[in-house]
């Protein structure tokens, strides 16, 4: 993995960190209602997916695909500087709107980039470090926003910081070498959807982005009204996430590399079902600021096993229409369940949401393990056996998160060793 991607990668996290998890609250400032406040995110990200569907079949038809990420890029920085002045929610939100879809525009392309980039047998340790500097990005983003935010409010300088960050993200990007097909070996959406493989994956991922995001918003929700929390322990359990992933992704890519995708995935899968359980069983925030360690770990190995899944998957003549294919679907899927999770709550009460997403996420593990495993035979034989689709969940949690904490081990005492060969000789 070149460390032009790390370094873009950070900047562009702690810029986007910057502000983007305080957009809410600049609504708010500017006096939005609870139904303008939804809009500031539903509208964006419905934009932002479908744009990279339309971006997928402009890039099909451009020989320098470079030029539009980057110009994509620097549209989308620039915007920062007009949403800094944005006087109405209206503005606000239509503000927001158009910069999505600059950003489609270079999240499509820088994809393909990435596709095309990543060492093929290292995939899950390059995603991992990709990771990692995300999360210090986020990380320092964080801090930084929302000190910010708290000594000076919302002044115009923190969006300019997001665009400056931004750019020098991409001053970093521009330099990698971007190869693409001809045109004239590009083909079209229903070509995609021929990739068998792809097609059943996208499936099983819209199904269970669906039945994640069904009680999504109300969880914050659920902290603060029903368990006593507050704005200070959504925070906390915030950088509880960030912190967790920077520490494991590393460690989770060497596991993604050498137990295979469709294992991590599978067996990281029982602790994230369990989430909505354990807010529908608990008393008090303690539970949760325990349970958000696990659910936070198991996460950021799912996430990367997909992402190296996804990449083995597409072809790559067509990576650029089937990762857009990909994205645009589940997203889509994402988007559309917090709107039934909220007819949900309005009839049944939020922990009816909570008890179906975790039985809806029980289903879904099942196709899952209809997969097929990308990374070679050793998983093969160390991970099939009786056929017994409990037992094989079982077997798959067990092994790799013994296997996760072995690597952090080994890490742990390579790293004592340093230390004490550095006091030897200082």
């Amino acid at each position: 993995m070149e460390r032009k991607f790390l370094y873009h990668k950070f900047f562009h996290s702690l810029a986007s960190s910057l502000v983007n998890p305080f957009m809410p609250i600049f609504a708010l400032r500017l006096r939005a209602s609870s139904i303008e406040i939804g809009a500031v995110s539903t509208f964006p990200s419905l934009l932002n997916i479908y744009g990279q569907l339309l971006w997928g079949s402009i890039g099909t038809l451009a020989r320098n695909r470079k030029s539009l990420m980057l110009l994509g890029g620097l549209i989308y920085a620039s915007f920062y500087l007009l949403i800094a002045h944005a006087a109405t929610p209206q503005e606000l939100i239509l503000l927001l709107t158009i910069q999505s879809f600059f950003f489609s525009a270079f999240v499509t392309y820088y994809l393909e980039l990435l596709s095309l980039n990543l060492p093929r047998y290292k995939r899950g340790s390059a995603l991992g470090k990709l990771n990692v500097a995300a999360s210090l990005g986020s990380f320092f983003g964080n801090l930084a926003g929302g000190w910010i935010l708290h000594e000076y409010g919302f002044i115009p300088a923190i969006f300019y910081f997001s665009t400056f960050f931004t750019i020098l993200g991409l001053m970093f990007l521009s330099k990698t070498e971007y190869y693409t097909t001809s045109p004239k070996r590009m083909k079209m959406f229903k070509e995609a959807l021929k990739n068998k493989r792809l097609t059943y994956f996208l499936f099983v991922m819209c199904c269970f982005d669906f039945v994640s995001s069904l009680p999504g918003p109300f969880f914050s929700i659920y902290l603060v009204t029903n368990l006593n929390g507050t704005l200070f322990d959504l925070a906390l359990l915030g950088i509880i996430g960030i912190v967790v992933g920077g520490l494991f992704y590393d460690s989770w890519g060497w596991v993604v590399d050498f137990l295979g995708r469709r294992a991590t995935m599978i067996g990281t899968l029982v602790p994230i079902t369990l989430t909505p359980l354990v807010y529908f069983l608990a008393g008090d925030v303690v539970p949760i600021y325990l349970y958000t360690f696990i659910s936070s770990l198991s996460w950021a190995g799912f996430n990367l096993a997909t992402s190296a899944y996804l990449f083995d998957i597409v072809r790559r003549d067509l990576s650029l229409v089937e990762i857009a294919l990909f994205n645009t679907l589940t997203g889509t899927a994402s988007s559309i369940a917090p709107l039934i999770g909220g007819a949900i709550v309005e009839n049944f009460g939020i922990r009816a949401a909570f008890l179906l997403s975790f039985l809806l996420r029980l289903l879904v593990i099942l196709p899952f393990l209809r997969l097929r495993e990308t990374k070679g035979p050793i998983k093969e034989k160390i991970l099939r056996g009786s056929g017994e689709e409990t037992k094989e969940i079982l077997r798959n949690t067990y092994l790799i998160y013994s296997s996760l904490l072995t690597r952090m081990g080994s890490r742990g005492s390579r790293l004592r060793r340093r230390l004490k060969v550095t006091r030897v000789f200082s």
